[in-house]
């Protein structure tokens, strides 16, 4: 059975021995736990670009980001409040709208065009912000939607949301309000996700 506490001594382990891995079969038996705090643990090793680097054989990008996004969405829906929030492992719901902004950030600029790790990322938020009340949609329209529609290359990479009728709304609130075309310029290259840019926020 996977726990907090058995993942907390495997990851302790790579701390204090450099050449040790982590199994990549425990890692995806990681993933498949229901419990929040659970993928919340692993979320937080994985966003590490040296810890990731551990996991032998190494996962694949859509691995990380089929269990990212999985992960990420399940927050945004069910916004988990631990009892004791200083110990929390998972986000909250918008501490994970601010992980989609980086996880879609990242993977734009590493994109040679609009590729599938944004478009996988669209069609999650489309599917949870459709289903969702209207507390969940203005935490998608508020946190994820207005700080990736700062950017004028990102903004246009959702147009296809302006004429949809579930959709329309989401992309109108989330426009900058100083200007309906200006925005942050997003230029492509190749910049990993970082310690400190993957883990700043994460509550």
């Amino acid at each position: 059975m996977i726990t907090i506490e058995r993942m907390d001594a495997q990851f302790e382990k790579l701390k204090w021995d450099e050449d040790a891995t982590l199994p990549r079969d425990f890692v995806r038996g990681c993933m498949e736990a229901s419990d929040l705090e659970v993928l919340g643990t692993l979320y937080r090793f994985v966003a590490e670009e040296h810890s990731a680097a551990k996991i032998s054989p190494p996962l694949t990008s859509e691995e990380m980001l089929r269990f990212a996004s999985g992960y990420l969405g399940r927050c945004l829906r069910e916004d988990p409040l631990a009892v004791d929030f200083i110990a929390q492992r998972s986000c909250t719901r918008y501490g994970a709208g601010w992980e989609v902004v980086r996880w879609y950030v990242r993977l734009f600029k590493e994109a040679a065009a609009d590729g599938e790790g944004p478009a996988h990322l669209r069609a999650m938020l489309a599917r949870i912000y459709a289903d969702g009340d209207a507390e969940l949609r203005a935490a998608i329209t508020g946190v994820t939607l207005a700080h990736l529609f700062a950017s004028a290359a990102l903004r246009r990479t959702f147009a296809e949301w302006k004429n949809d009728p579930v959709l329309a709304p989401a992309y109108a609130a989330s426009m900058p309000a100083h200007s309906l075309h200006s925005g942050l310029r997003v230029t492509r290259g190749p910049q990993p996700l970082t310690r400190k840019s993957s883990t700043a926020i994460l509550t």
